[in-house]
């Protein structure tokens, strides 16, 4: 139980503390390098938005005189925690373990919760009493935070992170500029653009969007952006349609052992996921099964599952056409071209997809590690691994085995491999232009 010694020293810490002022600057250009205005530039985490000028130039900024709870709830490094309205919502950037007390002033805890969340965002209302002053302790995996609540404050206040015995005042004044959001770039015609921020006095910032060569539909309705690149246009998000084209419903299977005993047709998200942005966000995985019935893409368009042939013709024309990360036209090494600027493990060595993320994604294929589930139910490898099916079986072995492609956080190449049909891994549509 928190003491009231312990919650009167953290809220004395957090009024003596200066807030960090907000200010992150840069430009949006088209693929030729025109400005862009119009835009909307918005820092997700913190909830501050602006739109491009006529050059295309930004400035995302917030000089609050207090320690406002959307702004400094960017500084943890597991997630982050704001307070609106009685909800407190949570950011969480890994799978990982949330617990929430929350305590009266003299330090009676009247509420209490711990559950493990998966990565995204998920909100909670908060069983507060209609009058007082209460303080809520959150615990997003080893990192500490204590949140002066009020029952109907629209922002919390206060809020002071605290770590194992060190200077709660030193720990903020050594964050108050270490931020870990993510930019959030929108234009119509255009694909999303999405950046990490890791600090809160960023300026320079050059983002290059590419062109969006229109959306196509799933049989659930949900859109997905697409890009022209050499003679293909490819989805640039991870498929996550529950129904065929004939509208018929795609099998659920969460337990493990009933997936790994699957040889029929079966899809699921990340740890069993039912978040709507995070099963956006990393889209769903499927067994080889499902692409096998022919009734996963749109009936008209001309949508396919991209075969062995399709992922090879993409590879061949980004290492032709200077995509690898080191501006050579020979040899692979275009992964960085294909992953995405965020979300990805980091990596030492120059060139691989973890290594200076924000070099990424010159092609547009805005690929995440988005892992997959092995044949024996598990779900693995998220932060580090993207796979994709192909619609092509290898003929050995009996026909058991299909290829896939895949990028992994800490090579510089896109690969190919071949797996069994009962693993889980995401999907993307292919067409001709």
């Amino acid at each position: 139980m928190i003491s009231s010694k312990t919650v009167t020293a953290v809220f004395l810490a957090s009024v003596l503390c200066m807030a960090q002022a907000m200010n992150i600057s840069g430009v949006v250009k088209d693929s030729g390098g025109a400005g862009i205005s119009g835009a909307t530039v918005t820092l997700v985490v913190a909830g501050i938005s602006t739109t491009s000028g006529a050059d295309g130039s930004f400035t995302l900024t917030d000089n609050s005189s207090q320690i406002r709870q959307n702004v400094q709830s960017a500084a943890m490094t597991a997630g982050s925690v704001r307070l609106q309205s009685g909800k407190i919502t949570l950011h969480v950037f890994e799978n990982t373990s949330v617990e929430i007390s929350i305590h009266t002033i003299g330090g009676r805890r009247i509420f209490h919760t711990k559950q493990a969340y998966g990565s995204g965002t998920h909100a909670m209302k908060l069983p507060l009493p209609s009058a007082g002053i209460f303080f809520a302790r959150v615990s997003v995996g080893k990192e500490h935070h204590i949140i002066k609540l009020a029952p109907y404050s629209a922002v919390s206040i206060e809020r002071k992170r605290v770590s194992n015995g060190s200077s709660a005042l030193a720990k903020q004044m050594k964050v108050s500029s270490e931020i870990s959001d993510e930019m959030l770039v929108v234009k119509e015609g255009q694909i999303d653009y999405r950046d990490s921020i890791k600090t809160s006095d960023t300026s320079g910032i050059v983002v290059k969007m590419v062109p969006n060569a229109g959306n196509v539909t799933d049989a659930d309705g949900n859109e997905y952006q697409t890009v022209r690149i050499g003679n293909q246009v490819w989805t640039v998000e991870n498929l996550r349609a529950t129904k065929y084209n004939d509208g018929s419903a795609i099998p659920l299977v969460t337990d493990a052992t009933a997936w790994s005993n699957l040889t029929t047709p079966g899809y699921c998200f990340y740890d069993n996921s039912s978040t709507p942005a995070i099963q956006e966000k990393w889209g769903a995985l499927y067994n080889w099964y499902v692409l096998n019935t022919g009734k996963l893409t749109r009936a008209t368009g001309g949508w396919r599952i991209p075969t062995y042939d399709d992922w090879t013709q993409l590879e061949e024309y980004l290492i032709a056409n200077g995509y690898n990360w080191d501006g050579s036209t020979s040899a692979n090494k275009i992964g960085k071209s294909l992953a995405a600027k965020t979300a990805w493990d980091l990596a030492s060595q120059a060139g691989d997809v973890g290594n200076g993320p924000s070099g990424n994604n010159s092609s547009g294929f805005s690929a995440l590690p988005a892992g997959s589930r092995d044949h024996y139910g598990s779900f693995v490898n998220q932060s580090s691994y993207a796979y994709w099916w192909s619609a092509t079986t290898n003929p050995e072995y009996g026909g058991a085995l299909a290829f896939l492609f895949y990028l992994y956080y800490d090579y510089e190449t896109l690969n190919s491999y071949n797996y069994l049909k009962q693993f889980g891994f995401s999907v993307r549509l292919v067409r001709d232009p």
